[in-house]
C-alpha cells in the first residue's frame, strides 16, 4: 500500500546526518528519494539511456512521461529527472488488530510538511481493516537506518558475517536477495516443502 507520510516521521534520520536537521524541507525530501526511502522525481537531471517502464519528468513541459513498449525514445539517451521508487519497507498495523487485515506491508511515496505523525492512505483503508473512527490508532514500523556505522558497530557485524564465511555486507544481502528469490519459485510451483514450512 502506498501512503504519504508528514516528514517528522523521518526526524530521527535527520538527527543522524550532520547538515541535515536545520535544512529545508525540500533538501530534506530529495535526500530521502536519492537514498531510496520514499518514492520520487530526482532533485537535478541527470543522463539515463531510456527503456520501457521509466518514468521521469519532461525538462520542458514538466509534465510525467511514460515509457510504454514501442515508444520512439526506447534506447536513446536523455538528460531527465527519473522517477525513483522506494521498497516496501514500512509496516503499518492498526490497534486494535484483529486480523491480518489490520497489518499492511507499505512504501513512502511522498511527504509532506505537516508534522504531528500525519499519515495519508487510501480511501479504502477503513473497509480493508476494518477500522471505524472512534479510538482505532495506526502505528508503523521501519528499518533502523544507519549508513555511517561508528567502528564498534561495523567491528561488530563483521564478527557476526565471518561467524556465517561471510565477508562483506554486499555478500549477505546478494546471499539473502537469492533465497528469497529461491522461495519465491519455489512457493509459485507449490512445493510442499516450502508449504510445510509456513
Amino acid at each position: 500500500m502506498d501512503v504519504v507520510l508528514s516528514i517528522d516521521f523521518f526526524n530521527y534520520l535527520f538527527e543522524k546526518h550532520p547538515g541535515l536537521k536545520n535544512q529545508s524541507f525540500t533538501t530534506k525530501k530529495a535526500w530521502l528519494i536519492k537514498n531510496g526511502i520514499i518514492s520520487g522525481f530526482e532533485a537535478h537531471e541527470h543522463e539515463y539511456v531510456i527503456k520501457e517502464g521509466d518514468v521521469y519528468l519532461d525538462p520542458d513541459t514538466q509534465d510525467v512521461v511514460e515509457i510504454k513498449e514501442g515508444d520512439e525514445r526506447i534506447g536513446k539517451t536523455m538528460t531527465v529527472r527519473m522517477w525513483k521508487n522506494a521498497d516496501t519497507s514500512i509496516i503499518g498495523y492498526r490497534i486494535p488488530t484483529q486480523a491480518p487485515s489490520s497489518i499492511h506491508a507499505m512504501r513512502c511515496v511522498d511527504v509532506i510538511e505537516a508534522v504531528r505523525d500525519t499519515i495519508i492512505m487510501a480511501k479504502e483503508v477503513t473497509a480493508i481493516t476494518g477500522s471505524d473512527y472512534d479510538i482505532d490508532k495506526f502505528f508503523l514500523s521501519t528499518f533502523f537506518y544507519n549508513e555511517q556505522l561508528d567502528s564498534e558497530t561495523k567491528d561488530e557485524v563483521s564478527k557476526v558475517l565471518n561467524e556465517f564465511g561471510i565477508s562483506s555486507e554486499e555478500e549477505a544481502y546478494a546471499k539473502y536477495k537469492k533465497a528469497q528469490q529461491e522461495y519465491d519459485v519455489a512457493k509459485d510451483t507449490n512445493d510442499p516443502s516450502v508449504n510445510e514450512k509456513e
